[in-house]
């Protein structure tokens, strides 16, 4: 797993000594998310996601991994039956919270995406926003993608949307800045690991005079590995897009979408 960060913050030093994505997803993050996402972005984007997995009326659906709830908020008001996922307490408090003020009786759950605990109780999943790929172990990664095939019935469907690295390699910087707010900043310092195909970033947070650090992996698949992975854990491949847009997947597209059936 990754090594413990050490993060000044004003005249407090903090240890983050567990994995990356439990200390990532939460306050800062989730405040950063609320900025940069709006609800009207997690409609239009369910509304795709209905499409790819050709959702009949009254469909039971799983959103795995399902941050804020954006998505399953947005499904669940079409008439579909949500349960969301996702291993962040901060998170599910947002999307519980967002349900409630939105009226709609989407479920939701702390849950380790690799310990989901259903059985073929599902007609669809989809995973979005590229989350996906964060163990150092990718035994791990494939533990999650049977977690989700065991979830869904047979001949169930599942989305997942994911970067697709070869169409940002033209594009990959070592350093970025990213506003969260009116004047904090996040300066992200990305390292592309070859040996684990992967990239690795430093998440910096400059808050007033305050810092704060945190570190990120994620796995980075080729359009065939993603599609080798989701077959060896029960999916059969049906369409692949390259955008929200519904683009044909291509080398250049910057998103990777996989649309798959349960087999």
């Amino acid at each position: 797993m990754p090594q413990p960060r050490t993060a000044l913050t004003g005249q407090h030093t903090v240890c983050v000594d567990e994995p990356w994505y439990r200390a990532f997803f939460r306050g800062d993050w989730q405040r950063g998310a609320a900025a940069a996402i709006t609800p009207q972005s997690g409609e239009g984007q369910a509304r795709f996601i209905a499409e790819a997995l050709e959702l009949a009326p009254g469909a039971t659906v799983l959103d795995t991994v399902c941050g804020n709830g954006r998505h399953s908020v947005a499904l669940a008001s079409m008439g579909f039956d949500v349960t969301g996922a996702d291993l962040s307490e901060v998170q599910i408090e947002s999307a519980r919270e967002a349900a409630a003020d939105a009226g709609v009786a989407a479920r939701f759950l702390v849950s380790d995406m690799r310990e989901l605990s259903f059985e073929s109780e599902f007609d669809a999943a989809f995973n979005v926003f590229t989350s996906f790929g964060y163990f150092e172990d990718q035994e791990e990664d494939r533990r999650a993608l049977r977690a989700f095939r065991r979830a869904l019935k047979p001949g169930g469907r599942f989305f997942i949307d994911y970067i697709n690295f070869i169409g940002i390699l033209p594009h990959f910087q070592q350093r970025s800045w990213q506003r969260m707010g009116e004047r904090d900043l996040f300066l992200q310092e990305h390292r592309w690991d070859l040996l684990d195909g992967a990239i690795r970033d430093t998440w910096i947070l400059r808050e007033g005079g305050d810092e704060r650090t945190y570190d990120s992996f994620v796995r980075m698949y080729t359009p065939y590995e993603l599609r080798r992975e989701l077959e060896a854990a029960g999916f059969r491949v049906t369409k692949a897009l390259g955008g929200w847009d519904g683009s044909e997947l291509r080398m250049t597209s910057i998103r990777l979408m996989l649309a798959a059936e349960a087999v």
